[in-house]
């Protein structure tokens, strides 16, 4: 399998003028760029010295040499003067120069490459995956559904729960999955730093995207861009963290490919690029002070998504049924880890709008039990006063029809319909729906004939992806909507 971080694609990286320059716009706006502007000009540094090894070669052999064909009419101790100054500049002088920077250019290869080249990678890739979550699915296994819930407060963290989507991705069984570790898909070539990396992310109960070299049952590797954030409850605590995997090899066959992912360029990552910079980091869930717990903190730092233009589509087409369920088609590429406010601002992952649902097949009642901070602000959930509205606890539907929907009861009626059906037959299904989600200005006429402005919320287009997590009997749990512009 094609490397992304062998020392091959790095080097070719470092020198494809496209990759190069995604490299040091990501370093620039991590206050790191001085390191590859320096690689940038002693490259350029050397390709100059290559011309003047050219052109002195050139010239003698042109002008000065003894068989010269069009050999100067100067006098013949000049022109041996000037042949011994070439031979002279050829084997000694230029090798000098060109030995220059050697020793501070291969430390400061070893430096990015150590560091934060790995956290470009992530960068890129997770960026593709986001960039493809709307309308690509198909293109990466696990996109939308592939998750599993584990317990921190067992021994050891084991998965309790694991959607259809992660047995498919691992190849493993369902009870070959519960009670287990996540570490039993690493394997010889996992990157111990990532996994390091991983670990600590998880007991300081930070959130955080991985890139790792996995493995399946049959020992196929493959790389899996993994999620993980901690759910808390009400009154602050971490009972379950979510996992979220993309096996982003089925796009990537060849050095072509890395270098198609490490090039993606998207205006709206460039601009989050520009204002991580500086951002302090915000305390792990564990290190908050008790003034915090029993309410989720009011998030701005989410709102990255695109805001679309109000839906005219008529009633009949509110609701649509994907063929295929999860966010799979429409996600590929980028990071390292992210904290709360710094990193997970730059880089938003496709993961970061979702609701953890309790399932009641009885009832067919879907509970909200966790929340980002993400969906919060995607659903327009921030009241004036600072803090959300109440949904803990709630039904899922009547959340929606409260705060987020403005279609016709029936156009309800068969969104829910929809999504209860799939899931009493332990399926995931994705579902296009409008929301009440953006804004436009509205006029009126004031009290005595001048413009009254204002702002009123409009329906946008959305995809949402239900996805029900099982116990090691095969029996729905949990369920996992994430949520999804529809470009």
């Amino acid at each position: 399998m094609t490397d992304f971080f062998s020392s091959e694609v790095f080097n070719i990286v470092l020198h494809n003028p496209t990759t190069a320059h995604r490299f040091l716009r990501f370093c620039q706006s991590r206050a790191c760029g001085e390191n590859i502007e320096f690689l940038q000009k002693v490259d350029k540094y050397n390709r100059l010295l290559d011309e003047v090894t050219q052109l002195l070669g050139s010239i003698h052999s042109t002008y000065t040499s003894p068989d010269a064909p069009r050999q100067i009419n100067i006098p013949h101790s000049h022109i041996k003067h000037v042949s011994a100054d070439i031979k002279q500049a050829t084997n000694f002088t230029i090798p000098a120069l060109e030995s220059i920077f050697a020793g501070s250019q291969e430390h400061v290869e070893k430096l990015l490459a150590s560091d934060i080249y790995s956290r470009f990678v992530k960068h890129q890739v997770t960026a593709q995956a986001s960039l493809a979550l709307a309308d690509q699915r198909e293109r990466f296994q696990g996109l939308g559904d592939c998750f599993c819930l584990t317990d921190p407060n067992i021994a050891d963290n084991p998965i309790l729960f694991a959607s259809d989507g992660f047995v498919a991705v691992t190849g493993y069984s369902r009870k070959d999955i519960i009670p287990r570790n996540c570490r039993f898909l690493q394997g010889d070539l996992t990157d111990k730093n990532a996994t390091g990396r991983l670990r600590t992310s998880i007991h300081e109960c930070e959130e955080t995207v991985e890139l790792l070299l996995n493995y399946r049952k049959n020992g196929d590797p493959f790389w899996n861009l993994l999620y993980v954030a901690p759910l808390l409850n009400e009154r602050g605590e971490v009972c379950f963290f979510l996992g979220g995997q993309i096996n982003c090899s089925t796009t990537i066959h060849s050095c072509n490919d890395i270098l198609r992912v490490l090039s993606i360029n998207d205006d709206e990552l460039d601009k989050l690029d520009e204002i991580a910079v500086g951002k302090s980091k915000t305390p792990s869930v564990r290190s908050r002070d008790g003034s915090s717990r029993g309410s989720k903190p009011r998030s701005t730092f989410f709102k990255s998504w695109r805001k679309y233009n109000p839906s005219e589509l008529p009633v009949a087409s509110k609701v649509k049924v994907r063929d295929e369920a999860g966010m799979e088609s429409e996600l590929i590429t980028r990071v390292g880890k992210l904290s709360f406010r710094n990193q997970v601002e730059a880089f938003y992952t496709a993961y970061s709008k979702y609701l953890v649902m309790t399932w009641n097949s009885t009832a067919q009642i879907l509970t909200v039990q966790y929340y980002s901070p993400g969906v919060i602000d995607m659903l327009c959930l921030n009241l004036p006063n600072g803090g959300i509205a109440h949904i803990y606890n709630k039904d899922i539907f009547k959340v929606f029809s409260e705060f987020s929907t403005s279609s016709s009861s029936s156009v309800n009626k068969v969104f829910k319909q929809t999504v209860r059906d799939a899931l009493k037959v332990g399926q995931a299904v994705s579902v296009e729906t409008g929301l009440l989600t953006g804004f436009e200005e509205k006029k009126g006429t004031g009290w005595f004939g001048g413009e009254k402005e204002g702002m009123k919320r409009v329906e946008e287009r959305y995809v949402t992806h239900w996805t029900p997590l099982k116990d090691q009997d095969g029996r729905v749990k949990w369920v996992v909507l994430t949520i999804a512009p529809k470009a």
